[in-house]
């Protein structure tokens, strides 16, 4: 469910920001080279978030996960083309973190100034990647350039920049979202639980890492496991309110089931 909602949440900050760009086709100045890098992280990391809910969701449903009837496959295969699709992911983060790491204006965000430790955190781990693919990016004696072996050796590194920049882009989306104002009192405990459970599920496979940069204690790392278990106990009783949150209208709902319905074999319950 958090990765549905990240998802979402990201989707319709893309969106809103598209219909504010300035067309292009020869009639305006269409997208900058930040907005189009913006935006295609942005792609990225929809596709990601989106894959990763269809692949719990099927793996939750065991061997059913696999028939047709429950649609998690169709699903999946377009999750799965979309990583590619409009932009392979892995080449998109890599001309995004070279973007990053070369460009003068693209300074890391301010860790100092983050609304809220989570936000914090996650810029804390932006800058410090940035700072070590930047260091490691030695240039040439001659004409200032990087050499390719050099990049080539960093791409490892250059995507973790990547994946932290849009972890922490995520993280303040659902932050938005959450402490929105026009946000009914109801959803708002819920919206709350769920950005904390992305940041805690964002946080857990590097542990190791801001342990060793002395950004999380011993016992913060340890207690993890239990502080998204904690999130998940809450949130499963309220499993209809939270589907709300995504607004699917009720028409492509019914329409889904219609077809689902109609595609089932004799003997299916």
């Amino acid at each position: 469910m958090p990765s549905c909602l990240a998802a979402t949440a990201v989707a319709r900050r893309a969106t809103t920001r598209s219909w504010h760009i300035p067309p292009g086709g020869g009639v305006g100045t269409g997208p900058s080279a930040a907005e189009m890098r913006t935006l295609t992280l942005n792609k990225v990391t929809v596709a990601v978030l989106a894959d990763s809910a269809v692949t719990r969701c099927r793996s939750a449903s065991g061997a059913l996960g696999f028939f047709p009837e429950h649609g998690l496959i169709d699903y999946q295969a377009l999750t799965t083309a979309f990583l590619s699709a409009g932009g392979d992911n892995r080449l998109i983060m890599l001309d995004a973190a070279w973007a990053m790491a070369s460009c003068p204006d693209c300074v890391p965000p301010d860790d100092k100034t983050a609304p809220g430790s989570w936000p914090r955190l996650f810029r804390t781990r932006e800058r410090l990647l940035h700072t070590e693919l930047t260091s490691a990016l030695h240039t040439d004696d001659q004409g200032g350039t990087v050499r390719f072996a050099t990049w080539n050796a960093q791409t490892e590194l250059a995507q973790r920049l990547a994946e932290a920049h849009a972890t922490r882009t995520t993280a303040e989306a659902l932050r938005d979202a959450w402490r929105a104002p026009e946000v009914p009192a109801t959803a708002r405990a819920l919206l709350r639980d769920l950005y904390r459970l992305h940041c805690l599920e964002r946080t857990a496979p590097h542990a190791g890492w801001y342990l060793a940069h002395g950004l999380l204690l011993p016992q913060q790392v340890l207690a993890l496991p239990e502080r998204i278990n904690e999130i998940c106990r809450r949130l499963v009783p309220r499993a209809e309110a939270l589907t709300e949150l995504l607004e699917i209208p009720d028409e492509l709902l019914r329409s889904e089931h219609r077809c689902r319905t109609r595609h089932r074999p004799n003997g299916m319950g």
